[in-house]
């Protein structure tokens, strides 16, 4: 009899139990799957952008500045290489002559011209018309026009005179400066001295890019620094 006491108290509980842990992990999982499904039921804000800048590289300076002069006459009759308004030339002659440098390039520039001006030892006539004695002078004589400056101090050398401007504004792609000067005259020589000495005028342009100065002067030092 107790054995069967002892069955009747155990026996049926088994099974419930056992019914109550499966309905307990059903219960879970059930609430795992509302929670993993509620996740995925949720809508979330997102965006995205790009931007893509396309850069291209100037061509520069290089073989774009060009030293032109309109008014230098280069009409050649007797075909000898020298223009005939350059040909013969008498004291106090005024032939036109005007180098301005032009900007050839896709960019701002600083321009700026070197003149090179044959200088000798010769005699000239004063003011009051008589010959003073033999002393070094450039030959021609010019005005150099508004808005070029004279940098530093002419130099000396090899039978020139070098002189250096600047030009006080930037010049524009395609551009170009005003006129140096509009012409030369050659100075008040004594006769009788035969040529004097050199007989050319050369006249050298130079540029640099605009952009990172502020003024021709602070142009012109990094152009002679890195051409020097």
């Amino acid at each position: 009899m107790e054995q069967i006491s002892q069955m009747t108290e155990t026996g049926p509980a088994a099974p419930e139990q056992k019914r109550a842990k499966a309905k307990a992990l059903i219960t879970a999982g059930v609430a795992g799957a509302l929670v993993v499904g509620a996740m995925g039921t949720f809508a979330y804000f997102t965006g995205t952008d790009t931007v893509e800048n396309v850069f291209t590289m100037s061509e520069g300076l290089a073989d774009k500045i060009e030293v032109v002069e309109p008014g230098w006459d280069l009409t050649d009759e007797d075909a000898n290489g020298v223009p005939d308004a350059a040909e013969n030339l008498v004291p106090l002659q005024t032939v036109a002559k005007d180098p301005a440098v032009k900007n050839g390039s896709d960019i701002e520039a600083w321009c700026f011209v070197q003149v090179k001006v044959p200088t000798a030892e010769v005699s000239v006539v004063g003011e009051d018309g008589a010959p003073a004695a033999a002393a070094s002078h450039e030959l021609f004589t010019y005005e150099v026009n508004e808005g070029w400056t004279q940098s530093g101090d002419p130099v000396v050398a090899d039978g020139y005179t070098t002189h250096t401007y600047l030009y006080g504004s930037k010049v524009a792609p395609g551009a170009s400066t005003p006129a140096l000067f509009d012409d030369v005259t050659m100075i008040n020589l004594v006769e009788a001295q035969g040529n004097s000495g050199a007989d050319k005028i050369t006249v050298d342009g130079h540029a640099i890019q605009a952009e990172g100065f502020a003024d021709a002067a602070s142009a012109w030092a990094a152009y002679g620094a890195q051409n020097a």
